[in-house]
């Protein structure tokens, strides 16, 4: 009896022991190995997809809504992207010998809700796209959150400055706060 239960464990664990390339097609006609390597492949898809997904969780963009500097006029415009809503008014002052052209930056900023940071900032660039300037607009301190906020800035203008735009970073919560 002692012999039989060693000839049934080396029957069973033969296969496995060979391994999957070995191994005896289904019934579909796929054979086993080919269904671990799909089950691998989506196994990779899914994490590929998670991260995918925690990276949302992170925006940092590009050089949003270009806008074109107007010279002693006032501007007024909305930014909005999935993580904020910037209503916003300008004027661009030209400087004389003494002083640098100016941007009076006025704006009322709502950060979408459940975002730990919001970093925005504004760009000045030249004719070619290159920018020559950045001020940060809002980057509240640490653990703060954003929240509703006025922005009242002036901005030096660099010479050869001709369109404007923004850019900003931001965080959400922690899915398991």
């Amino acid at each position: 009896m002692g012999k039989n239960k060693t000839l049934i464990i080396k029957t069973v664990l033969k296969p496995t022991l060979r391994g999957l390339s070995e191994a005896a097609p289904s019934a579909g006609g796929v054979t086993e190995r080919k269904q671990d390597m799909q089950s691998l492949y989506r196994l990779a898809w899914i994490t590929v997809m998670v991260i995918g997904i925690m990276a949302c969780g992170m925006h940092s963009g590009d050089l949003e809504h270009q806008t074109p500097l107007v010279k002693n006029q006032p501007y007024e415009g909305t930014q909005q992207t999935m993580d904020y809503q910037l209503a916003y008014r300008y004027v661009f002052s030209k400087g004389d010998a003494s002083e640098p052209d100016q941007i009076e930056f006025t704006g009322k900023l709502t950060p979408r809700q459940g975002l730990v940071t919001l970093t925005l900032r504004l760009h000045l660039l030249d004719a070619a796209g290159k920018v020559l300037a950045t001020q940060v607009l809002y980057a509240p301190g640490s653990g703060q959150g954003a929240g509703r906020s006025t922005i009242d800035r002036k901005i030096d203008v660099p010479p050869g400055a001709v369109t404007l735009a923004f850019s900003h970073f931001a965080k959400d919560k922690p899915i398991l706060y």
